[in-house]
């Protein structure tokens, strides 16, 4: 008889045991039961509690803020993010560092959502040196394969419309390159504002010291007219 309990005891437990279930707790406070098969840096995939063969869903870290293991254990996944900037700046907990380029931080920054502030690179003057000579303001937000791709189309649409021999290839190349003037300003501008949000979280995040060179366009008045002149800027971040 003895036996008998010690066997239906085990049984429990070990059932219990095979069943306990981790929980989830996302960036919006929404608790999940579940049974976690894997995490890493980026992600954790997990099963559903309540159907443990059914879909193995994905959820990035960035949305999870900690997991109660069955075990007991906690993995707090807040406290992994050193580098993120969750509660202020623009980059709404996306990681960030030095030395990032555009084509990664448009998936990061809407540039709608840049109204002014700490302005390193100036939507206006970037836009309009794009206006003149396409690819320019992308170089002077340090883009500089961007911008020398722009140069590279303005440069291939001119020759094009050089040697066009007839009236109607010469208008068609010369409103494409229209076209790609109007689109370098719009681009040149979009790099600018989100460039500037990324130096504005960059600025808040880390204390050190930075010193950096880069093109810039600057205003020049005389007699009354206003030009523009390239030049370098010296710029000391700390």
């Amino acid at each position: 008889m003895k036996k008998l309990l010690l066997m239906a005891v085990l049984l429990i437990a070990g059932a219990a045991t095979m069943k306990a279930q981790d929980l989830l707790t996302k960036s919006t406070g929404e608790d999940v039961e579940v049974i976690v098969k894997e995490v890493d840096e980026d992600r954790v995939k997990y099963v559903l509690f309540s159907e443990p063969e059914g879909v193995v869903y994905t959820i990035p870290t960035s949305e999870v803020i900690i997991i109660r293991y069955a075990s007991g254990r906690n993995e707090i996944f807040g406290q992994r993010k050193t580098n993120s900037l969750y509660d202020n700046g623009y980059g709404g907990g996306n990681l960030i560092g030095h030395g990032m380029k555009y084509k990664e931080l448009k998936d990061i920054y809407d540039f709608r959502e840049w109204h002014g502030g700490y302005e390193k690179y100036s939507p206006l003057w970037c836009g309009l040196g794009s206006l003149f000579i396409p690819g320019l303001g992308q170089i002077c937000c340090g883009e500089w394969g961007r911008g020398l791709g722009f140069v590279g189309i303005n440069v291939l649409n001119n020759l094009l419309t050089a040697t066009a021999t007839t009236y109607e290839s010469a208008l068609i190349y010369t409103l494409s390159g229209i076209g790609v003037c109007v689109w370098s300003v719009i681009d040149a501008t979009r790099v600018a504002k989100v460039k500037n949000m990324y130096e504005t979280d960059l600025r808040s995040q880390y204390s050190e010291v930075s010193v950096d060179f880069y093109p810039s366009l600057n205003p020049i008045f005389q007699s009354g007219d206003v030009g523009v002149a390239p030049g370098m800027t010296l710029s000391i971040t700390f």
